[in-house]
């Protein structure tokens, strides 16, 4: 009989980010080895329950004082917590595997500490303290800076996520980027800490053949449009390089609060740039191997980053980068090698960037010694024995 595991994510496709990518893509490869469960949000537009290679439930999800909004949050945390619980009494799980800090983590915390004999693994993929209280959309902050000067709401969101790692068995994070901030700014002791980077997606883009722009200089990002992405300093960047380069666009893949995307093409607007930039909204993944395909460079602007997916798979098409020098891209990318990094929040370091990353060819072998830690089976070698290590203790 196979080990049985509960995934917890709250954010699942048809939501975008990190976790909406790799959940599902490792609950597949893992069920061939374990019974697999995944918990998410309900979403209007898919089914509450489905059964592939995997089991997926969605639970109850309350939206109704806005998304962001502390009470509704809470109602969310509560609603997937007593759901998580009642799906756990189910399938019993010997392994719970949080893929957030925040609203997965508690839930899967609620389960264990509800129950007998569970483990709990807590994946860091982002900060809950920088991501909700440590950067405005115009500038960026560090989690150093704000341990060295905390406001009073950053040290009640440092309290309730230092508590979530000390009560998790486990601590899943992607880089030595994060791994050193968990030993050096929350005390986690290194035994605690796994490193398993995120897999490229499961199409090949590999096999993505460029496709010229015929003197068009075409620069393409890819990520969930949030401040702390950057979009408002690429923008910027843009119009710095629309003096230079008369033929130049800027397509923006990705979808956020209409609100901040509004203020984004009224920026564009301000720059008079409106006709350079194109906001393609939420494209499938399957389909975003042909928009790779048709960029020059590809351009990462975030003011905090803690792994960088969408980089990854523009390596993969051996797309030049111009990205920020922060967290886990400055792994990825190297300087002269298959892109440029730029000062965070400088639309002028990152205009520079990209004029280096035009008509630059990265480095194959860079490129693939850096691929070969994101191959899926790596991924899954890794997960799978760190999971049979704590199921055996």
């Amino acid at each position: 009989m196979k080990e049985k595991i509960l995934f917890i994510s709250s954010n699942y496709p048809p939501r975008i980010g990190g976790p909406a990518t790799t959940v599902p893509q490792v609950a597949k490869a893992l069920s061939k080895d374990f019974d697999v469960s995944v918990i998410a949000f309900r979403e209007k537009s898919v089914p509450n329950y489905e059964k592939t290679e995997f089991e997926l439930f969605r639970s109850p999800s309350f939206y109704g004082f806005g998304f962001s909004n502390p009470l509704s949050v809470a109602i969310r945390t509560l609603q997937i917590s007593l759901y998580a619980r009642w799906i756990l009494g189910k399938r019993n799980a010997r392994i719970i595997h949080a893929h957030d800090t925040h609203i997965s983590a508690i839930s899967a915390l609620f389960c264990k500490y509800t129950s007998f004999g569970k483990k709990v693994f807590v994946k860091y993929a982002g900060d809950l303290v920088l991501e909700y209280s440590g950067l405005s959309e115009s500038e960026g902050t560090s989690i150093e800076a704000i341990f060295s000067n905390p406001t009073f709401k950053q040290k009640i969101l440092l309290g309730i996520q230092k508590k979530i790692f000390n009560m998790a068995d486990k601590l899943h994070v992607q880089n030595e980027y994060q791994a050193n901030i968990l030993k050096k700014q929350y005390n986690i002791p290194e035994n605690k800490i796994i490193i398993i980077p995120n897999p490229i997606n499961e199409w090949d883009f590999s096999n993505v053949k460029r496709i010229k722009g015929e003197g068009k200089l075409r620069i393409l990002s890819v990520s969930r449009i949030v401040p702390w992405k950057g979009h408002e300093i690429a923008i910027k960047a843009v119009a710095i390089l629309s003096k230079k380069e008369r033929n130049i666009q800027f397509n923006i893949i990705g979808t956020g609060d209409a609100k901040y995307v509004a203020k984004l093409k009224g920026l564009c607007l301000k720059l008079g740039i409106e006709k350079n930039v194109a906001f393609l909204g939420k494209i499938g993944h399957e389909n975003l191997p042909s928009y790779y395909a048709r960029a020059d460079i590809f351009v990462q602007p975030s003011l905090y980053e803690p792994f960088g997916i969408t980089v990854i798979e523009a390596m993969a098409c051996n797309l030049p980068i111009a990205a920020s020098s922060v967290g886990g891209l400055k792994e990825l990318v190297i300087s002269g090698k298959n892109g440029f990094l730029a000062k965070p929040s400088s639309p002028t370091e990152l205009a520079s960037a990209i004029l280096k990353a035009k008509n630059f060819e990265p480095d194959a072998k860079t490129n693939k010694k850096i691929l070969n830690e994101f191959k899926l089976e790596t991924i899954i070698k890794l997960m799978k024995q760190n999971y049979l290590k704590v199921i055996k203790k």
